[in-house]
């Protein structure tokens, strides 16, 4: 083989070799970040959005309306990792907070972030995303 095609493919084996290795470099780096992802979760949840939440509800309840806060714990998917998980706020407006169970009210609060289900055209089940 003459030295300029050897030269040549050279390159061309080494260029390959280093987009092999950046790949496994990128990879190696999604499973760490998927990895420690539930733990910032965790603390991200703890520090920032639980208390933000927990404030809006204390304000709300203030105000004369009955707000809650709660959480979904995540469960864990087949792959490894959190599947899913949820902190919610749910809020009564004030016309309806303080009715007796004796007066059911099926509309009187939602949760925020969860979709609505409805009976749609022909009886099939729809969901409604509108806060």
């Amino acid at each position: 083989m003459k030295d300029e095609a050897k030269s040549q493919l050279k390159k061309i084996v080494g260029d390959y070799d280093e987009k092999l290795a950046e790949a496994e470099r990128v990879d190696a780096a999604r499973r760490t970040a998927l990895a420690a992802f539930p733990g910032r979760f965790v603390t991200l949840k703890k520090e920032t959005i639980w208390p933000a939440i927990q404030e809006i509800a204390d304000m709300l309840n203030e105000r004369g309306h009955e707000a809650s806060v709660g959480e979904q714990e995540g469960s864990s998917s087949t792959a490894g990792g959190v599947k899913s998980a949820a902190v919610w706020l749910r809020i009564v407006p004030k016309p309806f907070a303080h009715k007796s169970a004796d007066q059911p009210d099926h509309h009187r609060d939602r949760i925020l972030g969860q979709p609505q289900r409805t009976k749609g055209h022909r009886g099939v089940d729809q969901y409604d995303d509108r806060p």
